[in-house]
């Protein structure tokens, strides 16, 4: 405690002696300025700098901007301050390691707390960039009338300044860094010619001098005024100045709730900033962006609170908002569900609602729980266990709550039916074989949801040993894309849920369990996780950061990253979901289960047998066990003449027959014809425990042919 207050109160005195928005503007430029089509990880020194300048941003503004001479800002004074920036942050995390460990008398509830507040003290956003614009625009459209009458712009307006804001600094930075060269270069050859210096000193003194005539403009730079903005972002400059009246602060200013904040050591690394809610600075008649990347997120959040805190129009808000979620909840499942199965608010035939998305495939129901609700302050910080709870028990709690009522409902008789607008809809249940539960919030709850079993013993949620999956809105909007198949998607699911159920507690946030997932297959079961008390997973979500970057913000047109196939295996895969088959989806599933070892195996089967059924034109197969031997896959090909149903049959036959004859429950088939131009054109699938049938077992010994057991 000691390390911590000392380092704080070192770090006040320091940037007492500079101008804040001299030494700011510095940061900003020397730290949060890198080339466009540069991929920053999580782990650059960019993501670690932007937490550095939001903190100190925040540190400076609350306080009267200073009066008195200042000191010159210069590469000295940025290493300097970088050291007491890392020594204080250093002091916040070993403090913070040490209540998260506990110790003897520490609580359960305690450790929930320090979970918090590492995600809120490290996790920087809550979205991808380029999700806040556009969920932005989604969610306070409707409310243009509103926005125009108390602020005197749209949210419409408001995202193109910001972005023309983006978009000036890039330009002006580039013809600065041009200008520092040519000037630099030009002054070096002059010191060259008059020998003041020699040849062998030129590129040296060259980015010298450049350096020294750039970062030296870095106030000028940032700095623009209301007519600036008007020009660059093609708005009226009355529009920019309503804009700017609303999202930028005077330095002193503070909000009203949070009379103390940056004053207390232990306390200042969570405190509340108000660059969140404004994130431009402004003096004397000219304003200044010092963590750009605060633009977008702050332009979300900020306009919740003032929506929610006009109380004749709350009401109106909060419907819009429920409906925002549950509408692009419905938006990216049909990026992979047919629309017309992805169905909107079904009710219980009394009208009550039932859930607030339903999708119907290839006999598996999803059931979707949308909640606008998410953390509240003193929940993210980590400071009101109570709060926390309460905030978990409105968005995912209540929303598994009714998960569970709905599919009690649907599988406690036969011909139950619910509502959709106009249409009614029944489901025969016992052609049902998987009904999943999945709770969607507006905003992620981080490593708190992102393994419910971690805490459930503290905050008491939910019984038995049953959890949702429980995920945010902008993380299931990527999930949709990267996962493009059902059977893909339900795959991820099914291995999400799993997770609930390990021995050891795991620490990730979704992005990472999707990385994880694409580069292992997301399993926990495997040797190097034994005797594990718990697992962090970090890191993992690089190549789906990398292609968000790359298609979002550079606007290149790239694949999303997937898992290592062996050649083949994805083109059978696709065939199979196209068949068009009954539980076309199982059989999908069971592949995917196959290790990246069984893949190959699998792949090369498939072409030896294939390979022997086109010299002869005669019928091969083959057939494998999986691993515990319960589940069976077999393949067939032979030609049929073209005849769909003729290979159906076959392969339906020898699956039932090998299904019984290893004693397994699950089996899936798999036929092809030789003329045909598909990897695979039939798929089969049984699922039922195996039960000694006389009739079967005669076939078996009159129709199969001995054969040799794999098993994968």
């Amino acid at each position: 405690m000691a390390e911590l207050q000392e380092a704080f109160l070192e770090l006040k005195g320091f940037v007492a002696d500079y101008d804040p928005i001299a030494l700011l503007s510095q940061l900003t430029l020397t730290f949060l300025f890198v080339p466009e089509d540069e991929f920053q990880s999580e782990m650059s020194d960019v993501v670690t700098w932007q937490r550095y300048i939001e903190f100190l941003a925040a540190f400076v503004l609350v306080r009267a901007y200073p009066s008195g001479r200042f000191a010159l800002v210069d590469g000295a004074v940025l290493g300097r301050l970088e050291k007491l920036l890392e020594g204080y942050f250093s002091a916040v995390t070993r403090q913070l390691v040490l209540e998260s460990a506990g110790g003897p008398g520490s609580s359960e509830e305690s450790h929930v707390l320090a979970e918090a507040k590492i995600a809120s003290l490290h996790v920087r956003g809550d979205a991808y960039p380029h999700q806040f614009y556009a969920f932005a625009q989604e969610l306070y459209g409707p409310h243009d009338a509103w926005f125009r009458e108390h602020y005197g712009f749209t949210i419409a307006e408001a995202v193109t300044l910001f972005e023309a804001i983006g978009s000036e600094y890039e330009e002006r930075c580039e013809r600065s860094r041009e200008r520092a060269r040519k000037e630099a270069h030009d002054e070096t050859a002059r010191l060259i010619a008059e020998g003041q210096t020699i040849e062998e000193q030129r590129s040296e003194l060259e980015t010298r001098i450049a350096c020294g005539l750039h970062f030296g403009q870095a106030e000028k730079l940032l700095g623009f005024t209301a007519a600036e903005l008007s020009e660059f972002g093609s708005l009226p400059i009355q529009t920019c100045q309503h804009f700017l009246d609303r999202v930028s602060q005077e330095f002193g200013h503070r909000n009203p709730a949070f009379p103390d904040s940056f004053t207390d050591p232990e306390k200042a690394g969570w405190d509340y900033n108000t660059l969140h809610e404004r994130p431009v600075v402004t003096r004397g008649g000219r304003y200044w962006v010092f963590v750009p990347p605060l633009l977008r997120s702050a332009l979300f959040h900020t306009f919740y609170f003032d929506l929610m805190q006009d109380e004749a129009y709350r009401p109106t808000f909060e419907k819009a908002r429920g409906r925002f979620v549950e509408t692009k909840t419905a938006d990216c499942l049909r990026r992979i569900f047919p629309s017309d199965m992805t169905l909107l608010n079904p009710l219980y035939p009394s009208g009550e609602e039932m859930a607030d998305v339903i999708v119907l495939h290839d006999h598996k129901v999803l059931l979707f729980q949308c909640k606008s609700k998410a953390l509240t302050y003193r929940a993210r910080i980590g400071v009101d266990f109570d709060a926390l709870r309460n905030d978990l028990r409105k968005a995912i709690g209540e929303s598994f709550e009714q998960g569970v009522r709905a599919r009690r409902y649907l599988q406690n008789g036969k011909g139950n039916s619910f509502l959709v607008g106009r249409a009614r809809f029944a489901l025969d249940m016992d052609q049902v074989n998987q009904v999943y539960l999945i709770s969607v919030t507006s905003m992620p709850f981080q490593a708190l949801a992102a393994r419910l079993a971690n805490s459930n013993s503290a905050l008491g949620l939910f019984s038995g040993d049953e959890y949702p999956w429980a995920l945010s809105l902008g993380d299931l909007d990527i999930i949709t894309q990267v996962l493009r198949t059902p059977a893909q998607f339900l795959h991820y699911a099914a291995r999400r849920r799993q997770v609930e159920r390990t021995s050891f507690s795991v620490y990730a946030d979704e992005m990472d369990y999707l990385g994880f997932y694409l580069s292992h297959g997301m399993r926990f079961e495997t040797d190097q996780f034994v005797g594990m008390d718990s697992v962090g997973l970090s890191g993992f979500s690089d190549d789906v950061d990398r292609w968000v970057y790359e298609k979002f913000e550079l606007g290149h047109q790239v694949d999303p990253p997937c898992s290592p196939m062996p050649e083949g295996f994805g083109d059978f895969l696709k065939d199979v979901e196209r068949s068009g088959d009954e539980y076309r989806t199982d059989c999908a599933l069971t592949l995917l289960e196959l290790g990246s070892e069984g893949r190959k195996s699998f792949v090369q089967m498939i072409a030896d047998t294939k390979e022997r059924s086109l010299q002869d034109k005669g019928l091969h197969s083959f057939s494998l066990v999986l691993k515990g031997g319960k589940r069976g896959i077999s393949f067939v090909s032979f030609d049929a003449n073209m005849d769909r149903m003729q290979v159906f049959k076959q392969t339906a036959a020898f699956a039932m027959m090998k299904k019984y004859e290893s004693k397994c429950d699950e089996w899936t088939g798999f036929g092809w014809d030789i003329g045909s131009s598909r990897s695979v054109d039939v798929a089969f699938f049984a699922s039922e425990a195996w039960t000694h049938d006389a009739e079967l077992e005669g076939l078996v010994k009159e129709k199969l042919r001995p054969g040799h057991r794999v098993e994968l």
